[in-house]
């Protein structure tokens, strides 16, 4: 399957990204905290730190301001996490893993969260590391009435919700919608198209809600 690279097909902006916004690498020879000496015990956790150093700096480096702020709050929260219920060297190196995955995916530059310029309406775009092509929605209308929807059902107990695929820059979902009486409303369609910090909505049938319009990516507080 080709795999689409959204990031260029989009046509990011570079942009300078102060220092302040970057994290130093892993220094072993100064290594105090436990994580830290952990890490610098195994040499393929080593390496993973630095190659998730680098890709952060990479995609910061090649992102749009608004993507930017996405990036740096979920790569702050993850630094916080990892190894905070496990931190041997198993359960750090699937935890650096799955980041540096999320950090080379495809998708991530539509990744987050986009409020519609007429208001009353928000999106969450989330990519799915282990499917190239693959992300997961939810959004929310104030109403009337008040409506949550999620791009599809789980696949399976325990799953939030199942993965939509892209081709280039447009998906197309069935929703599952939440709070209705009715919450498969089978004939609803809702279409995405993405550019450049935006997402444009349209809708197909008997939705329960209005979702079209003009989504803009939203700064992060």
């Amino acid at each position: 399957m080709r795999v689409v690279i959204v990031g260029l097909a989009l046509g990011l902006v570079i942009a300078n990204v102060p220092a302040s916004a970057q994290w130093a690498p892993l220094d072993c020879e100064r290594a105090r905290l436990r994580l830290n000496r952990i890490l610098c015990s195994d040499p393929q956790l080593t390496q993973l730190d630095r190659r998730v150093h680098d890709a952060f700096a990479e995609r910061m480096g090649n992102a749009t301001p608004a993507q930017q702020a996405h990036l740096r709050e979920r790569q702050r929260a993850w630094r916080r996490a990892r190894g905070l219920f496990d931190t041997g060297v198993e359960a750090l190196t699937h935890e650096y893993r799955i980041q540096l995955a999320w950090l080379l995916h495809p998708l991530l530059a539509i990744e987050g969260r986009y409020e519609r310029e007429s208001g009353g309406a928000s999106l969450e775009v989330e990519v799915h590391v282990g499917v190239a092509d693959g992300i997961a929605l939810r959004g929310l209308a104030s109403g009337p009435p008040p409506l949550a929807w999620l791009a599809a059902p789980p696949d399976e107990p325990g799953a939030p919700r199942r993965t939509v695929r892209v081709s280039g820059n447009r998906a197309q979902v069935a929703p599952e919608l939440l709070g209705s009486t009715a919450p498969r409303t089978h004939d609803c369609v809702i279409t995405l198209e993405f550019s450049l910090d935006t997402a444009h909505i349209a809708t197909r049938g008997v939705c329960g809600g209005e979702f079209s319009g003009v989504y803009r990516k939203a700064w992060l507080p």
